[in-house]
């Protein structure tokens, strides 16, 4: 306060009024009656709209409460998430978090009746503002050292793609820092899936993909909400994966954190936010729910035209159990109940599934709007099957593959899906990992173990053949993605550094013209955060350098990108392989000497 009442020549008075008001801003006004009226409120909405609210792992967060400060750090697909959480915990007997709201949530007469619930509101930027920054700093401080428990979403908005967003770490590294003030505390971070059999906001979302303005939150806005209680939006799933204990995995990071603390050595922080971040990500991913409608979206989306005969369909819903049954993606991991039959009806239900009957069986399908929302839904649990599609994905083309050659590229290709969807995997065990899903998919006659270490798969035309190649089809809009980038950057900018912005760019362009004539209903299909994730992998494995010049980043191509290049295109074929190089020969990016 002292040093911005010196820049900005104020008085006393001044200053503490502009502090005032800023801790006005952002402060809860928690008022345990207001609770009491919420849980009526909340109960009648919920039962209007929800067939039931699933809570999982709830045992093991009682355990996590006893002894610890719980920190909840969950994904955010809805705004409902705030509401689903808090009263989750309510009604198990838990004390409801503090929750950091955005300022854009704070209009009448939702923010005061959230702010009495326990809301605090945080700008969505603190750049430039530094008595704000200084304020909310220590009113967080304030909060967690009295012992609530808080609640962020790490993410910062919500995924209008179903996907989990790279983790932004401002409030993350003050919840550090507040624990490293008083480091006697026990603190858990508590990672937290919360997922839905259908969007309440899923129409705003496909025109928000479409090119649509965000609509901002609003008093009208709520009223329009109340159309809500004409549809029905099945069970929304809430799951808390393992705590992180923060002591311990500041150990992990830096065993000596203690002593460079009280030495006044704090360079370990951004190190151990950084794992962190990650460290949540992927634990609210171990702890997926997989609905029937997102089980039956990963299924429907691998066919071409996005339509199946059911019986295959209904095959494939068995068969994909049955592999997560048998190896599962973790131990946190929630499968849906029932026959493949009724896993369908209930996915059939919710996502508007079309059943067009034919004398030869009857057909499945999705168009227009309920199939872009499909991939929101598939987007939300394809994680769990990454690694056997990568490994289905090389029979695509190929009858018979060398097992350890599959076994060195799928664990040379992995580290770019572990970025990407936040999987819960070791690469310095991707071998080994790759050859438990191989020997699960010869199991279940997917593959089959040839004389010489050679793998083949199924005869074409039979059910296992068609589960095998349906395997491969979930990942592959994202080899795609990763194909037409390293081919692009082999060539232009080659080995001629080049702003990094000026290849972003290029890069989303081409995906947008390869979407639209290859008719790609996916939005994720050039979301510019998936293209820098995997711009950041490739420097990480120094397949790209990067450095910076007069403050803009460039990259510039390793030579052995493009060799490495050809495993994503060997992953397409040929027709695909093609139609990007016919792409990327228009494109041309001026390096920095030819911008000189």
């Amino acid at each position: 306060m002292a040093q911005h009442q010196q820049e900005k020549q104020l008085t006393d008075a001044q200053v503490i009024k502009q502090a005032r008001k800023m801790a006005d801003e952002v402060a809860a006004n928690f008022d345990s009656r207001m609770l009491r009226v919420l849980d009526l409120i909340l109960s009648w909405v919920f039962r209007k709209i929800f067939s039931g609210i699933r809570l999982h792992h709830i045992d093991r967060l009682n355990r996590a409460a006893n002894d610890r400060q719980l920190i909840y750090m969950p994904s955010h697909r809805s705004h409902l998430d705030y509401l689903l959480i808090s009263y989750g915990l309510y009604t198990q007997g838990l004390v409801p978090p503090h929750i950091a709201a955005g300022v854009n949530l704070n209009f009448w007469p939702v923010g005061g009746l959230l702010r009495r619930g326990g809301a605090f509101y945080i700008r969505r930027s603190f750049a430039g503002q530094q008595l704000y920054t200084a304020v909310f700093r220590n009113y967080l401080d304030v909060i967690l050292g009295r012992g609530y428990p808080v609640e962020f979403f790490p993410e910062g908005g919500r995924s209008r793609t179903g996907r989990l967003l790279p983790p932004k770490k401002g409030m993350l590294r003050m919840t550090v820092e507040s624990f490293l003030a008083q480091p006697a505390r026990k603190a858990a971070l508590v990672p937290v899936y919360v997922g839905y059999d259908k969007l309440v906001e899923g129409a705003s979302y496909v025109k928000e993909l479409r090119g649509a303005a965000k609509q901002s939150e609003s008093a009208g806005g709520l009223l329009k909400a109340t159309r809500i209680f004409k549809s029905s939006y099945g069970s929304p799933h809430v799951s808390f994966g393992e705590p992180i204990s923060l002591d311990e995995c500041l150990s992990r990071v830096e065993p000596e954190w203690r002593s460079k603390l009280q030495a006044g050595d704090k360079s370990f922080i951004p190190g151990v936010v950084d794992h962190i971040a990650q460290e949540n990500m992927e634990r609210i991913n171990a702890a997926a729910v997989i609905n029937p409608i997102g089980l039956v979206a990963m299924i429907l989306l691998s066919s071409p035209q996005r339509a199946m005969a059911e019986d295959e369909l209904l095959a494939q819903i068995d068969h994909f159990i049955a592999l997560l049954q048998r190896l599962p993606y973790s131990d946190d991991v929630i499968l849906p109940e029932g026959s493949a039959r009724e896993i369908l009806d209930a996915a059939a239900r919710t996502a508007g599934l079309s059943r067009i009957d034919h004398s030869w069986g009857p057909i499945i399908t999705a168009t227009g709007k309920e199939a872009v929302m499909l991939t929101y839904y598939r987007n939300s649990v394809m994680h769990v099957l990454a690694t056997p599609s990568l490994i289905a994905r090389f029979f695509r083309h190929s009858e018979r593959v060398n097992e350890a050659e599959l076994k060195e590229s799928c664990a040379q290709l992995l580290p770019f899906l572990k970025r990407e969807l936040f999987l819960r995997v070791d690469e310095q065990e991707g071998e080994a990992l790759v050859e438990s899903h191989i020997d699960n998919l010869v199991a279940l006659g997917l593959l089959e173990r040839c004389d010489e270490g050679v793998l083949s798969r199924p005869e074409v035309g039979t059910e296992a053949y068609a589960v095998l190649t349906g395997l491969g089809r979930i990942l592959r809009e994202t080899f795609e993605r990763y194909t037409m980038t390293s081919l692009l950057l082999v060539h232009a900018p080659g080995e001629t550094p080049s702003p990094r912005s000026d290849i972003e760019k290029t890069i989303i362009d081409m995906a947008q013209r390869l979407a639209i004539v290859s008719g790609r209903e996916a939005p994720e299909y050039f979301d510019k955060n998936l293209f820098r994730v995997y711009l950041d992998t490739l420097i990480s494995q120094e397949l790209l350098a990067q450095d910076e010049e007069g403050g803009e980043p460039r990259i510039w191509c390793n030579p052995r990108l493009a060799v490495f290049s050809q495993r994503w295109v060997s992953l397409l074929g040929p027709d695909v392989q093609q139609s990007m190089l016919q792409l990327i020969r228009r494109p041309t990016m001026p390096s920095a000497a030819e911008g000189e």
